[in-house]
């Protein structure tokens, strides 16, 4: 497995396009520890794609086949 630098990880802005919310709901989804798993160093907040996708794939809402 290809290991990934943090260059290589989403910034806010782009994890926020990605998930297709406003920045200020991911920030605020971070805050209430509500949102997807980040990387923090120092100041600087990064997101790895899979944690994006692991948050996405938490939120879907699976509807049921309907009786014939």
């Amino acid at each position: 497995m290809k290991s990934r630098t943090l260059e290589q990880r989403l910034n806010d802005h782009e994890a926020a396009q990605f998930c297709g919310v406003s920045v200020a709901t991911l920030r605020r989804h971070r805050w209430l520890k509500t949102g997807p798993s980040y990387i923090k160093l120092n100041s600087r907040v990064v997101y790895d794609e899979a944690d994006l996708r692991a948050w996405l794939d938490r939120h879907r809402v699976r509807i049921g086949m309907e009786a014939a």
